[in-house]
């Protein structure tokens, strides 16, 4: 992705986290962020990070950190029209051409990845998140 969608995308993420930037988000090892076009103008877009796995026992520490999505949004006069579930399938499509068998999300939205067949992985976390996951094929 070049750096000017890339700092677009950056703006766009801080419509809801304004503290998220790439320079601070961007790790070896993941996937570039997805963008959304829609006749030249960002619309949506998603990006990854490495965290641990929710899966990880207490002997497991020494497990690698996975990718997970970190960032997804989709401009207002956008959402309900299946731009979010296209990011999301795009993710799951570029993750599952790495080693990894299950993608992540820490997510105030889980209805939706819910309909989109992900599995609550943790539900008290905090009061309003919830660690989804999927398996990948």
């Amino acid at each position: 992705m070049e750096p000017t969608m890339l700092k677009e995308l950056e703006r766009l993420f801080q419509l809801s986290w304004s503290d998220f930037r790439f320079d601070v988000e961007r790790q070896e090892g993941i996937p570039n962020p997805i963008a959304v076009l829609k006749d030249g103008k960002l619309i949506g877009g998603l990006a990854f990070t490495l965290f641990s796995s929710p899966q990880r026992s207490g002997s497991d520490k020494n497990l690698p950190n996975v990718i997970w999505l970190n960032a997804l949004y989709v401009d207002e006069t956008w959402r309900g029209q299946g731009v979010a579930r296209h990011l999301i399938d795009c993710a799951m499509q570029l993750v599952s051409t790495t080693e990894q068998k299950a993608l992540f999300a820490y997510t105030d939205v889980p209805l939706m990845y819910l309909h989109l067949g992900w599995k609550t992985i943790d539900s008290e976390c905090d009061e309003n998140h919830q660690v989804v996951g999927v398996e990948l094929t």
